[in-house]
């Protein structure tokens, strides 16, 4: 089967959006927009949802282990997620990120290739 390449695409406005803003604005909301990132470009292989899989003892552990980022930082975010709308819990197991769709691009294997080959046959 062929590879397929997603990505986040962080739009110009991305900070500029009220909820991101009111996120900076939290003590240590820098750190919390960046976990909102690495949460959703983890959710991406998932169809925009995050699983837990029992390998800790909570989701919230899990998604720290996951994402390599502090327990706090992560309750933090996702208390502040599920405020303004930005995920909502689908099951006890399961997480969804309501933004990730509108901000997700991807190309299969092969349509990289030939991008690559166009490119380098006009250089």
């Amino acid at each position: 089967m062929a590879k397929r390449y997603r990505w986040i695409k962080i739009e110009e406005d991305f900070f500029r959006q009220k909820e991101v803003k009111g996120m900076r604005r939290l003590e240590g909301g820098d750190s919390y927009v960046i976990v909102y990132q690495k949460m959703m470009a983890h959710s991406l292989k998932n169809d925009n949802r995050i699983y837990f899989d029992n390998v800790e003892d909570s989701f919230v552990e899990e998604i720290s282990l996951m994402i390599d980022e502090d327990v706090k930082k992560i309750e933090a975010t996702l208390a502040f997620l599920e405020k303004v709308n930005l995920v909502e819990w689908a099951s006890e197991d399961e997480l969804v990120f309501n933004q990730v769709d509108e901000l997700t691009g991807s190309e299969s294997e092969s349509t990289q290739r030939v991008r690559k080959h166009r490119a380098a046959k006009k250089s």
